[in-house]
């Protein structure tokens, strides 16, 4: 035991102070099996009932949800109702239909590193991980991430540095547009993400596609209350939105067989986008069902 016991002692002392706390507590419960783990299982929200929510602050417009929540018992269909098309609504139309289920975490500026850890199965609580993870990937590639971010590698990589635990300012929140590339990459897997004013498909960067096309590969995050990520489960074969574009612009010719592999599904997004445009032209004169615009 003694060399496990040295490489442990090592990696603990080269972790910050987060990274610590959570290898401590992983620690903890190897030897305190009764013990609480910081990583617990996901706290899941259900589009069909109230919104469920972690401990911690609140984005803008979780009070009244809350009090909404809290009233459920009384009126529960009511709020079940008001729930789901409150979270719905902040997607696109098309893609409405495929979300399965919303999950929620903690809005204290590590939500998108939260949403992340939790969809790659760490728990939530180890968003820390998850932001050294990425700053370990990118000075690992300086050169082709440099010219990724334009020159900005060192912005970048500030937004990932954290003094503590806490609330994060805004400058250390999850930048998609540059950390959705390193995400797909570090990880291996297909990043989407959604909200009203943007979606898009970030694949990783290098490395070629296995030939699985399960959903398993794919992790999903949703932008709602224009300042949180929540995690989300779609239903198998919902399509994906195009690709960002400096993966079409700076990937590796290896990894242009992720794109070809989700050609149906990216095409998918594309048509759906078309019979709505053609929807919106020609209003119709009863509400249409964002599903309908799949049949022909």
């Amino acid at each position: 035991m003694s060399t496990e016991m040295n490489a442990l002692w090592k990696r603990f002392r080269s972790f910050d102070v987060i990274g610590k706390r959570v290898l401590k507590s992983k620690v903890r419960e190897l030897a305190f099996p009764s013990t609480s783990s910081m990583c617990p299982p996901s706290e899941k929200v259900k589009t069909k009932g109230r919104v469920k929510k972690s401990k911690g602050m609140k984005p803008d417009g979780y009070d009244s949800k809350k009090r909404q929540a809290s009233q459920s018992k009384k009126h529960p269909s009511q709020s079940s109702h008001s729930s789901k098309n409150l979270l719905l609504r902040q997607f696109p139309d098309i893609i409405q239909p495929y979300i399965d289920d919303i999950f929620d975490v903690a809005a204290d500026g590590n939500c998108g590193f939260r949403a992340i850890a939790l969809l790659l199965g760490f728990g939530e609580e180890c968003w820390s991980l998850v932001r050294k993870r990425l700053d370990q990937e990118i000075v690992s590639h300086v050169t082709p991430y440099d010219r990724l971010f334009t020159g900005r590698i060192k912005e970048v990589r500030d937004s990932l540095m954290i003094s503590g635990l806490g609330v994060q300012p805004m400058d250390k929140w999850l930048s998609i547009l540059d950390m959705g590339y390193v995400i797909a990459t570090t990880y291996n897997i297909i990043l989407v993400t959604f909200g009203l004013t943007f979606s898009m498909t970030f694949f990783p960067m290098r490395g070629s596609h296995s030939g699985s096309t399960k959903n398993g590969r794919i992790c999903c995050i949703g932008f709602v209350n224009e300042n949180h990520w929540v995690p989300l489960k779609m239903k198998d074969g919902f399509p994906m939105p195009d690709i960002a574009p400096g993966w079409k612009q700076y990937r590796t010719n290896e990894a242009t067989s992720w794109a070809i592999a989700y050609t149906d599904r990216l095409q998918h997004w594309v048509y759906l986008l078309g019979r709505l445009s053609r929807v919106t032209q020609n209003p119709p004169t009863e509400p249409v069902n964002a599903m309908s615009l799949d049949e022909p």
